[in-house]
């Protein structure tokens, strides 16, 4: 794979975002709605540090398959549904490229 950047992972994330208002005609007050005050993507140090509902999404020396990031995007998190909820979701290489992002040390 080729090398990677936040810039690449926070468009699909503002991407899919986009996307899922335009499917439910609203725009979500994310930190609110994740329990988290700091959620977002608008910097790498925001999304590193973000914990929705107290889960970390990047944890430290995790690979990038196995953090909650991956997994909320792919599957959903144990006790929550894939993200974002009730779909669109993104793309198998989108994740695949997400995960990679973070095994190569969360390049900028």
């Amino acid at each position: 794979m080729a090398s990677t950047s936040f810039k690449t992972v926070q468009q699909y994330l503002n991407d899919i975002m986009s996307q899922w208002i335009q499917q439910n005609g609203f725009t979500p007050d994310l930190p609110s709605v994740h329990s988290d005050p700091g959620m977002g993507w608008t910097t790498k140090q925001q999304l590193a540090n973000s914990a929705p509902f107290g889960n970390q999404l990047i944890a430290p020396n995790t690979a990038g398959n196995q953090t909650n990031l991956y997994l909320a995007l792919t599957t959903g998190v144990p006790g929550f549904p894939q993200m974002p909820l009730n779909g669109p979701y993104m793309t198998t290489q989108q994740t695949d490229y997400i995960a990679q992002w973070i095994d190569d040390g969360m390049p900028d």
